[in-house]
């Protein structure tokens, strides 16, 4: 090619042939534009979404700190050995026995000028009213006039609160209640208060909650200094000089945990690994791939409909004297410049997106985003990945055209190419290896998981042998499991090969079953041939559907597996239908509560017995007296029993035998219960814990240093007797005879109440006893449970699998589809001249996508079967069993729907294909 004397080489021409026909045929650009940069669209909204929603250090440091210099919290332990963050949230390290009892002064453990406030302090749950609505919500103290609590809160509306009296609301707690500043609140509980803004808490946009100064809940006076309280956490100034890290290791001793700012702008590694290990890069690696040639095949099949529309053009270039290459380069170019257009396009598309969809995706979250973050660093290298999606998406099409003869593109004539013999040998090969190595991966991986399951039962042994009426294992030996990224990564590599094989496989099984046609229909017939004739077109388009269609199987097989686990796994809390109630948890106001509660149940439940049920709490030591927090939980301890360790799956707890809970926990054996609780002998409820005609208690009381130097604790031996019940999480796996209580130094303390009912509550009436409850409590925190077994959750996981795979399927079948009828229009227009119904065309286009659908969709269950026995197979949990609605919904109705999908769409007239001259 020439320009003003000066001859045009290279890739220049090819350049602007791509750009020419793609302002031409925008339509057709656009459609291949979209599955070419479908991953960078992806790619980009995914990074500036996730760095939009992590905002700067300094501003989330701002959330959780306000202005101040330093966040203090005063730990329940005396001492702390150390701080390990989450996130940027300090946490003290080290637990500890004895919970302090003691006040602490701050104002002498910090430095002379320090001020501060104490952080936001949820004080109770209530109901608040305006007019005829109203909301349970957490009524939260904070001192807003202070400048360190900037930042804290987001002000929406209105003013902040500046006398005790007043309050501002969460938006979501103020759309609740339908109140706006300026209206009054009301509760029992305290005095009216005036709303005077709405806010959000940026960490949290759907918190229901009530901010006020310090008493605002009606304690009377203001608080005192917050910086001389005892407990809780605060924000704290410190003066000029202050050296916060010397001033933090000093108050470690104290049990004060003081984190300074800039330490948390930077918080120091957490000990716990985090990050994508082997497996996880594997994993990470595989699915990008893979994710990139489904669109590379999906994408190369629709490029195909362009070249072959194009092909005359192209035959024109080779009359000219364009050689292969030349040809081959003007497709490429195609591909470069549908990439670059489509990548260039996404990105700014992206940022709006982000812009636009911002508050939704703030509401997903559930917190404020920080401002836009596009790091082009990150971004830029996508666009390079969409021109290299678009390339591999034209390499088929370039060198398919390029070996078309001149006067067959010219007259738009499209022969029927054979295959070699060798690409299906190899794909039989590469099938047969990856089949093999998954093979091979799930029996190691199955070896070591049962070898590590080995280990861990001969410890329980051992520890339950050496036992002997102590506990071992408390702070003993601990085996991490085996790390597994290998089996991973080789389990990912043999998937990989089996999927190449089939993709290989593909062009020759369209080949094969073309040729076994000659019983079918007319118009079936003809569409197979067809297919079979430009297999490289079909196979592409079934290999792509067979990625999607394995993915969806794979996830099928393992939900269903674990679904039957979990079934299996699960443990009821109380009888079918019963319903457990809980109100606020408080000693003071659940034994009162049980007439109230009992009312309420005959009139709302089919309630049959209203139980209160007890669980058995240490006492504290004579100098620890007079807090009811300080009562410490008894446990069951271990003992040399008739079965393994937690054998069973029934309520770790300890209740005591009253005439109640021995009725209702053991029915008709109540009186066997009876006579052993009498006897002074408790009752253990399963096999492992009763053994040699004992049972065994500890409490956390019991948990002193030495105890966790030595890795065992003395315990409780109690003689005891077994009576064995159906496992239910609410009742005690142990109950003590209540006469043995004083002698063990055991008290106990009120539990939920069980309601007894004669069938299972719709959700109506549980709906209707929970309101009841609220209303006559409206100052407590009222929760109400039914038991109704256990409920799968992933049928919504299935039905958007089984979409997405429709999707691609439909996606596929269609570029398919189109892709026939754009070569076959010379042939279609033959039928036509000669005799054919015009509905002939459409039945064409039916069993075209019929042979793409059901080849594709029959290759994916196999791909897909074969992950999931693999992956299940190294499970010892999780069973292979086979989800059969799924595979007839994707084998059966997926295939369906394409069909009819295309006859539907499809055009019995065809289209002119050349005009006479």
């Amino acid at each position: 090619m020439r320009k003003e004397g000066r001859a045009i080489s290279g890739w220049r021409p090819a350049l602007r042939i791509a750009w020419r026909e793609a302002r031409r045929h925008r339509g057709r650009t656009a459609l291949v534009a979209v599955l070419v940069v479908l991953p960078v669209f992806v790619g980009a909204f995914l990074d500036v979404t996730f760095r939009t929603a992590d905002p700067p250090a300094a501003e989330s440091v701002r959330r959780i700190i306000g202005t101040a210099d330093a966040y203090l919290e005063v730990a329940y332990c005396p001492r702390v050995d150390g701080i390990y963050y989450e996130g940027r949230l300090p946490y003290p390290s080290n637990g500890c026995d004895v919970e302090r009892t003691t006040s602490v002064d701050l104002t002498t453990l910090l430095p002379p000028g320090s001020t501060g406030i104490q952080n936001a302090r949820h004080t109770a749950q209530a109901r608040l009213a305006h007019g005829e609505q109203s909301l349970r919500m957490s009524l939260l103290e904070l001192e807003m006039t202070s400048p360190l609590a900037d930042g804290l809160l987001r002000l929406r509306s209105g003013r902040s609160v500046q006398a005790v009296n007043e309050v501002v609301l969460t938006t979501e707690a103020a759309q609740a209640l339908g109140a706006v500043p300026g209206d009054r609140l009301t509760s029992s509980r305290f005095r009216p208060v005036t709303l005077v803004g709405t806010v959000v808490e940026p960490g949290c946009l759907t918190c229901e909650a009530a901010y006020g100064l310090p008493g605002w809940t009606g304690r009377s006076g203001k608080e005192p200094d917050p910086a001389a309280r005892a407990t809780g956490a605060f924000l704290v100034d410190l003066p000029e000089g202050t050296d916060p890290f010397v001033l933090q290791r000093d108050l470690l001793d104290d049990g004060v945990v003081l984190t300074p700012r800039a330490e948390m702008l930077d918080p120091p590694p957490s000990p716990h690994r985090s990050g994508l290990e082997g497996g996880g890069i594997a994993i990470l690696a595989l699915v990008v791939g893979f994710g990139l040639i489904e669109v590379c095949l999906l994408a190369g099949t629709a490029f195909a409909v362009g070249a072959r529309r194009q092909v005359r053009d192209l035959g024109l270039v080779a009359a000219a004297g364009g050689e292969a290459r030349h040809i081959r380069r003007i497709v490429l170019a195609q591909g470069v410049v549908t990439g670059v257009v489509g990548s260039v396009a996404a990105l700014p598309l992206v940022v709006a997106v982000v812009v636009l969809a911002r508050p939704w995706l703030e509401r997903v979250n559930g917190a404020l985003m920080g401002p836009l973050d596009v790091r082009p660093l990150e971004v830029l290298p996508l666009v390079g990945v969409g021109v290299l999606a678009g390339l591999a998406a034209a390499l088929v099409p370039a060198f398919t055209t390029a070996r078309l003869p001149v006067l067959d593109a010219l007259n738009r004539r499209f022969r029927a190419t054979s295959l070699a013999a060798r690409w299906p040998r190899i794909g039989v090969a590469l099938f047969v290896l990856g089949g093999g190595l998954a093979a091979l991966g799930s029996w190691l991986w199955l070896r070591s998981n049962q070898g590590y399951r080995d280990r861990l039962e001969q410890l329980a042994s051992q520890s339950a042998e050496a036992a002997e009426g102590t506990v071992a294992g408390f702070g003993g030996a601990n085996i991490p499991p085996p790390p597994d990224a290998q089996y991973i990564a080789m389990l990912l590599f043999s998937f990989a090969i089996a999927a190449l094989g089939l993709a290989l496989l593909a062009p020759t099984l369209v080949a094969t079953i073309a040729r076994a046609a000659r019983r079918l229909p007319l118009s079936a017939r003809m569409g197979l041939r067809d297919a079979g004739r430009h297999r490289h077109r079909t196979g592409p388009a079934v290999a792509a559907i067979m990625g999607a269609v394995a993915g969806s199987v794979a996830v099928a097989f393992y939900t269903l597996g674990d679904s039957d686990f979990s079934r299996r796994s699960y443990t009821p809390a109380t009888p079918h239908g019963w319903v457990q109630v809980a109100v606020d948890g408080n000693v003071e106001l659940t034994a009162p509560a049980l007439p109230e509660i009992q009312r309420i149940a005959a009139q709302t439940l089919p309630a049959q017995e209203v139980v209160p049920t007890q669980i058995v709490m240490a006492q504290p030591a004579p100098a620890e007296r007079g807090r009811v927090e300080n009562l410490f939980p008894v446990w069951p301890g271990q003992t040399t029993g008739s079965c393994p360790h937690d054998a069973t799956k029934s309520g770790s707890s300890v209740g005591v035998g009253d005439p109640q809970t021995v009725r209702l926990m053991f029915g008709d054996r109540a009186g066997e219960a009876s006579q052993a609780l009498a006897a002074g002998k408790a009752i253990g409820t399963d096999c492992s814990v009763v053994g040699n005609d004992q049972v065994a208690v500890w409490h956390e009381g019991m948990l002193t240093d030495a105890a966790r130097a030595t890795g065992s604790i003395e315990q409780h031996l109690i003689p005891a007797v077994l009576i064995e019940t159906p496992a239910y999480w609410t009742f005690p796996r142990i109950l003590l005879p209540p006469q043995a209580l004083d002698r063990l130094g055991f008290t106990t303390v009120p539990a939920q109440t069980l309601v007894a009912t004669s069938r299972t509550p719709t959700k109506s009436k549980e709906r209707a006893f929970s309101d009841a409850l609220a209303d006559a409590y409206p100052d407590a925190d009222v929760w109400v449970g039914v038991e109704r077994g256990y409920r799968s959750d992933n049928a919504l996981v299935l039905a958007v699998l089984t979409g997405a795979c429709a999707f691609v399927t439909l996606v596929g079948t269609a570029i398919a589809v189109a892709l026939a009828n754009a070569e076959g229009r010379s042939d279609q227009a033959t039928l036509l001249a000669v005799g054919a119904e015009p509905r002939r065309r459409r039945f064409l286009a039916m069993a075209q996508a019929g042979t793409v659908g059901l080849l594709g969709v029959g290759l994916g269950t196999v791909l897909g079967a074969i992950v999931a026995i693999s992956m299940l197979g190294a499970d010892l949990e999780r069973p292979v069993l086979i989800p059969w609605p799924t595979l007839a919904a994707v084998m059966i109705g997926i295939p369906a729907l394409g069909v009819l999908i295309a006859g539907i769409f499809t055009r019995s007239r065809l289209p002119m294909v050349r005009r006479i001259e």
